[in-house]
């Protein structure tokens, strides 16, 4: 670590500048300097052969909070919180996927309340606490899954939560080396629901109720909760790692089967088709060629022709840095010198936050574009920045 250097100009969120208020609230902060951080060295030790099984795309990138207070069912007064939010995706590495519900890096014996010990502390009735589908970032290897839970008040008149979030309107669980991000953190309300009515026949899912659904968006802090309202969350999945079309059909197919991932999103985003009969691996060849020949029509600055990459030094997936000065794909195709930003030179595109994921939301002022090479349709990288930046440098080498 000793060559590893972090500035944090004064005047930052994270490097207050007297008088501006820096205790308590914390927790956002300091998701983004960790996932930030990690996410840069992870793209400095990819370019070592040893080190390179260290490096992880973005585990856990934030956590939903949400406090809760009031009379519980024994008619006491209480206040507390609940920690099923840590459960988020863990980071995919070289090697494989993410850990499912993995939480966050810091807290290394962290655990969540089995829904039994909430109900008796807390005056709560849980509908459901699910494994959320299609929440993992996709990528060669995907990202962990996070979870997702419905509850109502139950055995007392009403109480009152407060929650809020990073990584609602903006993915935090960032991909590398063109691996996607995971799901974003969602909140939402049903108020004056027919729950009650329709427990004796089960209830697992918001869509079977009736009332008014209204999505909470990213800080609806204080928020006051009756008798039939259902409160439901879900969490942060792990980014992936490398190309999405690059991952293993049959595993895919595997958690198609298994309900972690929809047939859709196995198609679009891993061009895997599952049907009926399960994996179609010639619909499957042909879906993957047409996601490869889309990329490679995305507009490229300039051909800058090919080299020869054998010998040269890997920079995470498919970049290498070949002849000592160009930064080229390892198919071959030149994409810039080694001291320009290779992303200004490769094949490039805006995407939706759809494109992103099946999860995922964009804020107004945010865009997302992805980097391919021009020769072989290799998805190089993905980036999520705001509107008015230029793109983003995922590494700077000296000439």
């Amino acid at each position: 670590m000793r060559a590893v250097r972090t500035v944090a100009r004064e005047g930052l969120v994270i490097n207050a500048k007297w008088p501006a208020p820096c205790s308590s609230a914390t927790l956002g902060g300091s998701f983004m300097v960790q996932s930030t951080a990690g996410l840069a060295l992870s793209r400095l030790v990819s370019c070592s052969d040893e080190l390179r099984g260290e490096a992880m795309a973005v585990t856990t990138g934030s956590i939903g909070i949400m406090h809760m207070a009031g009379l519980n069912q024994y008619g006491e007064g209480f206040g507390g919180a609940l920690t099923e939010a840590m459960m988020g995706g863990g980071g995919a590495t070289i090697k494989s996927r993410g850990v499912d519900y993995a939480g966050p890096h810091e807290s290394l014996n962290y655990r969540v309340s089995n829904v039994e010990t909430d109900e008796a502390n807390y005056p709560v009735l849980y509908l459901s606490r699910f494994a959320n589908a299609d929440s993992a970032g996709a990528g060669r290897n995907h990202g962990g899954i996070t979870g997702g839970s419905a509850w109502t008040p139950y055995g007392t008149r009403g109480i009152h939560i407060v929650m809020a979030a990073h990584g609602v309107e903006s993915p935090t669980s960032q991909g590398i080396h063109g691996g996607l991000p995971g799901s974003c953190n969602y909140f939402e309300v049903v108020r004056g629901s027919d729950v009650f009515s329709k427990l004796p026949g089960g209830v697992t899912s918001l869509d079977e109720l009736d009332g008014d659904r209204v999505n909470l968006g990213a800080k609806p802090g204080f928020l006051p909760l009756a008798s039939g309202d259902v409160i439901g969350w879900t969490w942060d999945g792990g980014g992936g790692w490398g190309d999405p079309v690059e991952a293993d059909p049959a595993g895919i197919a595997r958690d198609v089967s298994l309900g972690l991932l929809t047939a859709t999103a196995a198609e679009r985003y891993f061009g895997v088709v599952v049907g009926a009969a399960g994996l179609d691996a010639a619909a499957t060849g042909r879906r993957r060629q047409a996601i490869r020949d889309d990329r490679k029509s995305w507009p490229a600055l300039a051909d800058g022709g090919t080299v020869d990459v054998v010998g040269g030094l890997s920079l995470g997936e498919h970049l290498v840095l070949a002849d000592g000065d160009l930064i080229a794909c390892d198919c071959g195709r030149v994409l810039s010198p080694a001291a320009e930003n290779w992303k200004t030179f490769a094949a490039h595109s805006p995407l939706t936050a759809a494109d992103l994921g099946a999860k995922i939301r964009l804020h107004a002022d945010l865009e997302a574009h992805g980097y391919a090479c021009p020769g072989c349709g290799a998805l190089l990288d993905v980036e999520v920045r705001h509107r008015d930046d230029q793109p983003l440098e995922s590494a700077r080498l000296s000439s």
